[in-house]
């Protein structure tokens, strides 16, 4: 073999055996858990992080150590007026191996291990409806209507008297429109389960994938 063919004839040897050495992550779920409470009134933007608690394994090969951290940041929607529920969503940026290597991926939430929250098909964390709160608000709503039908019963005039039911119906309508929903609060500790996207290609370890193309680096 020429001295000319010998670089180009590594390059091909190096690039067969990182290809058959890699593997792919797409599809695979995997659980981790929060090092950190999430909530829909938090700033935006905040991070929180997550653990590894097992090695991900593809046919035998560990791709993903245990102890690896996800590092991300939450998309945050407070509670709102007319009982409109808070919701949270998890951007997952990174991925730290244990010995540093930093890893970006693409990661959606699949669950949350929490009875107060549920997770829908977009990965969007929402509160589950409380029997409670939802009996104290239509409870309160039917004790204004029913002290407004009060009303009306002891008032004299016709007028007066409807009036005054009008009164009661606005009111309990009033007290339903202002009330707030439920937050979304995931304290630290949950159990998480995610699933990794198309990019979620992980390399042999040692190696660390290009860094993104930048016009200032020309």
């Amino acid at each position: 073999m020429s001295k000319r063919a010998l670089p180009a004839f590594l390059f091909l040897a190096c690039s067969l055996v990182a290809a058959q050495s890699s593997a792919t992550l797409e599809g695979k779920s995997t659980r981790l858990t929060l090092l950190s409470a999430l909530s829909s009134k938090s700033p935006k933007a905040s991070e929180f992080r997550a653990r590894l608690e097992e090695s991900v394994q593809v046919d035998g090969e560990v791709l993903l150590p245990q102890g690896t951290l996800f590092e991300g940041h939450v998309e945050p929607r407070p509670a709102r007026r007319m009982i409109r529920s808070g919701a949270l969503r998890l951007v997952f940026d990174r991925m730290v191996l244990p010995d540093g290597t930093v890893r970006f991926t693409n990661t959606s939430l699949t669950s949350i291990d929490y009875k107060g929250v549920k997770t829908d098909s977009e990965g969007t964390v929402r509160p589950r409806l409380s029997k409670k709160r939802l009996l104290v608000q239509v409870g309160g709503a039917l004790l204004i209507a029913k002290v407004g039908d009060d009303l009306s019963e002891v008032a004299i005039a016709t007028v007066t008297k409807n009036g005054a039911r009008f009164f009661g119906l606005g009111a309990a309508v009033a007290f339903v429109l202002l009330q707030k929903g439920g937050e979304v609060k995931v304290p630290q500790g949950t159990g998480i389960e995610i699933t990794f996207g198309r990019e979620g290609e992980v390399l042999p370890m040692g190696l660390s994938p290009e860094p993104p193309f930048s016009p200032s680096r020309q």
